[in-house]
């Protein structure tokens, strides 16, 4: 390794730095900047020599600098920070007043369906009025419909509104509005159960329809999937499943009343 050291232009002998005399012509040397016209000057001339290591070692970092500019892809230091850099991440931790609320949004309506059932027994359509079947029920059943009204409300009102809590809500209220009937009276009240009935019978037990005997066996398909059903469930008639139908019906209208209320808000 070369060190920093001088040489002489007479005797071109080479000294450490430190030396003040040269070691083979024996002149004092003359410590200034050395120039390109000293070769001519009798007098010593002082050389720094070059650090060939420091010179190595910068064109090492030179050369490893312009190799990773050149591997980064074009702009990739200018490029704009995403918006999800900004965004902090919520907290996972909730607070004791949202997780009250969690819990009540499912307890209400669970309370609010036991008391319904509790309440059934004290039922007696026999003194029912004018008014309906309304005439005729305690006031715990009016209150269960209150609870899980205002239980329904609280879900709606938080921030953060969870489905399957919502969707609860709607299917109760269903249950405990059309469901009642069945459960409070002996058999269906309404003419258009029996009528029915009686296609799905007539479709049992002859296996085709006849459009001269009704104008409803025009359009006999719904008749036709309910003979289809009561057989395959092993009913003689549709009277047996036929006071849940209101219920049924409600609930599978939630999937077309979603797409819409979703769609349109």
């Amino acid at each position: 390794m070369l060190v920093d050291g001088q040489l002489c232009t007479r005797c071109n002998a080479i000294v450490p730095s430190s030396a003040n005399f040269w070691g083979i012509c024996g002149q004092k040397l003359n410590k200034r900047v050395w120039s390109p016209f000293d070769f001519g000057n009798a007098a010593a001339t002082t050389i720094r020599m070059p650090d060939l290591d420091q010179m190595h070692r910068r064109a090492t970092t030179s050369i490893a600098s312009v190799a990773e500019r050149e591997a980064k892809p074009p702009h990739a230091s200018r490029r704009p920070p995403t918006r999800a850099q900004f965004i902090v991440p919520p907290s996972n931790a909730l607070s004791p007043v949202s997780r009250l609320s969690d819990i009540a949004g499912v307890a209400l309506p669970l309370f609010a369906i036991l008391l319904w059932s509790l309440s059934l027994r004290f039922v007696d359509v026999r003194h029912m009025t004018d008014l309906g079947l309304v005439s005729v029920l305690p006031a715990s059943i009016i209150a269960a419909l209150i609870i899980l009204t205002l239980s329904f409300c609280m879900v709606l009102n938080r921030q953060k509104q969870r489905v399957p809590v919502i969707l609860l809500h709607l299917a109760l209220l269903i249950f405990m509005l059309y469901g009642i009937t069945t459960l409070v009276e002996q058999a269906p009240r309404f003419a258009t159960v029996y009528r029915h009935a009686g296609y799905t019978d007539y479709i049992m037990r002859t296996g085709t329809v006849n459009p001269a005997l009704d104008a409803y066996f025009n359009w006999p398909g719904f008749f036709i999937l309910s003979a289809f059903l009561t057989q395959i469930a092993g009913y003689h008639d549709i009277l047996s499943y036929a006071a849940w139908a209101p219920v049924f019906f409600n609930l599978i209208y939630l999937a077309p009343m979603y797409v819409i209320f979703t769609t349109a808000s």
